[in-house]
């Protein structure tokens, strides 16, 4: 997955799929068997990385056609563009996936899937899981919710694995008009730090799930759930009509007891959706006040790019292309920002502020020559090294490594 690309937009998938303009070919179809559905769509999410390090999601209706091809020749699976190494790991893992849960494919077939925009590159194996359902339903026949949308990286096991920008994903399901999204239960943290960042109107503006297998995933896409579930997502589906009418009102509304009576049953229903959890925990104040220590370190980072990017050059190229304005606000965000981070990202943070300080310094009061200039660049050398050393020291200690699933 393509991740911290500086001086321009870059499109990749919270999908997994396919390969680059290679195919997979199945295995030898079973005696009679057939593809009950030629065309079927479901929905992805794609997140975009800014120049600026910011991320946008957004949801793409993904598609599979099955072609019939000439012969009795086994049937092949390709992406109808190019993508990266990542995605054709990933296609790889779901056709093992679904040949062995439906003991092959039919032959003589020609299975492509698409993305509504085929024209920018794509890589990364968060379209996996949204894969697998296409296949499952062109080989089955079902037809899944258009107002439910997935991410996740997914194994040959139909185990679903964790991937990158959650947070933005779920924004961009939200703007796409998603009523339910589902997330690998492995990112549960970033659904958390939804809350700590923006309080409790995102996981009212969607039902967002955990999904910990394949079988999860086809429960929530399905458009015939079980009846308790169906019953609970409806009653959480109208209060969030009344609640969104006027984000003013969302807390007030949430604070009800009718609310968290809703909220209550949708937990019991599903104890796996995330929207509940968590803003039942937040009416009772045991939500979580700082930021996972993943979250705290995208968080960092995001709010102060142009300072991340900028530490291994040298002081003229700094000061030659960060904007006074832009520096400091950048600096105002990591300060305001600090309070919410886990502690331990505390030292990096400061060794940034101490850095941008510098740098500042430098713009507000332009040298170029003489002692004032050496001494210039010998505290913006110390600053650098000092922020890549804490930095190196947090990503580096055993316990981080193990919570970030390095």
């Amino acid at each position: 997955m393509k991740t911290r690309i500086c001086g321009g937009i870059y499109l990749f998938f919270c999908l997994v799929i396919s390969c680059r303009a290679q195919s997979t070919t199945g295995a030898p179809g079973a005696e009679g068997m057939a593809f009950k559905s030629r065309i079927n769509q479901v929905n992805g999410l794609l997140i975009s990385q800014l120049s600026s390090g910011g991320e946008a999601g957004q949801v793409t209706r993904m598609s599979l056609t099955a072609l019939p091809s000439l012969g009795e020749s086994p049937s092949t699976l390709k992406f109808n563009q190019e993508v990266g190494d990542s995605m054709g790991k990933a296609l790889n893992e779901v056709s093992k996936f679904s040949q062995l849960r439906h003991g092959g494919w039919p032959l003589g077939h020609s299975l492509e899937i698409g993305f509504e925009d085929k024209y920018i590159g794509k890589d990364g194996p968060s379209a996996a899981v949204a894969c697998a359902l296409l296949l499952e339903a062109a080989i089955t026949g079902r037809k899944w919710d258009p107002a439910f949308a997935v991410t996740g990286d997914m194994n040959a096991d139909g185990s679903v694995q964790p991937i990158g920008g959650v947070q933005a994903k779920i924004r961009g399901a939200t703007k796409g008009a998603c009523k339910i999204v589902g997330v690998p239960v492995k990112n549960e943290k970033s659904v958390a730090d939804i809350l700590v960042l923006e309080g409790p109107a995102p996981l009212v503006g969607i039902t967002v799930f955990g999904i910990k297998t394949f079988d999860d995933a086809m429960l929530l896409a399905g458009t015939e759930r079980p009846q308790a579930l169906q019953n609970a997502l409806t009653d959480f589906d109208n209060m969030r009509a009344v609640m969104m009418r006027d984000p003013r009102q969302i807390l007030p509304l949430l604070r009800t007891p009718h609310a968290a009576q809703r909220l209550q049953a949708l937990l019991t229903a599903a104890p796996n959706c995330y929207s509940a959890k968590y803003l039942l925990l937040y009416l009772q104040g045991r939500a979580p006040r700082t930021l996972s220590i993943g979250g705290s370190i995208e968080a960092a980072q995001s709010s102060a790019d142009s300072l991340v990017s900028s530490i291994d050059h040298d002081v003229d190229s700094n000061v030659s292309s960060l904007k006074g304005d832009e520096l400091g606000s950048s600096l105002n965000k990591l300060r305001q920002l600090r309070p919410s981070l886990d502690a331990r990202v505390w030292p990096y943070v400061d060794g940034m502020v101490a850095y941008g300080e510098v740098i500042r310094g430098a713009l507000l009061n332009p040298v170029r020559s003489g002692a004032r200039y050496v001494d210039l660049v010998s505290k913006a050398n110390k600053a650098a090294a000092a922020t890549k050393a804490a930095y190196d020291k947090l990503i580096n200690d055993a316990q981080v490594r193990e919570e970030l699933g390095l």
